[in-house]
């Protein structure tokens, strides 16, 4: 998957964001690159993880793994393991899309891929406060691009 730095630029489906907006990258996470580690809230992980579960964009037709997990590709062949998320009693598959919600100024979308959920509740990524509060204030991009 592609590493961006938190709260850098993003720069991967632009066509899908209005030329008013600004991007900025959240979880887009490598082995190689360190990040902040938290134990995560738990309203914050169970408003992420629907919005994982609800609004996905950006659905790719391949699974990314977790570089984290040391999952990698199946068999020498391309198909990586799709990762599962839960929450109580329900799961997800992450690994295959991308998050977006609206930082406090409308203009700023945050974009995370939907492994965000995982890295989080898994490995204990502790995202950028803008992307926090975004998430916990309900503010998605609405699906009408």
């Amino acid at each position: 998957m592609t590493y961006y730095e938190d709260l850098s630029s993003y720069g991967y489906f632009t066509e899908t964001i209005p030329s008013e907006v600004s991007a900025r990258a959240v979880g887009w996470l490598d082995p190689a690159h360190p990040f902040t580690c938290a134990e995560p809230d738990e309203v914050f992980a169970d408003r992420l993880f629907a919005l994982c579960r609800d609004h996905r964009f950006a659905i790719t037709h391949g699974w990314y793994g977790c570089g984290l997990c040391r999952r990698r590709f199946l068999g020498g062949g391309r198909r990586a393991h799709p990762v599962t998320v839960a929450r109580g009693r329900e799961r997800i598959l992450v690994g295959h899309g991308e998050v977006r919600v609206r930082s406090v100024d409308a203009d700023t979308w945050l974009i995370a891929p939907d492994m965000v959920a995982h890295y989080v509740l898994v490995h204990h990524y502790a995202p950028p406060e803008p992307f926090v509060e975004a998430v916990l204030a309900g503010r998605v991009v609405a699906h009408s691009l």
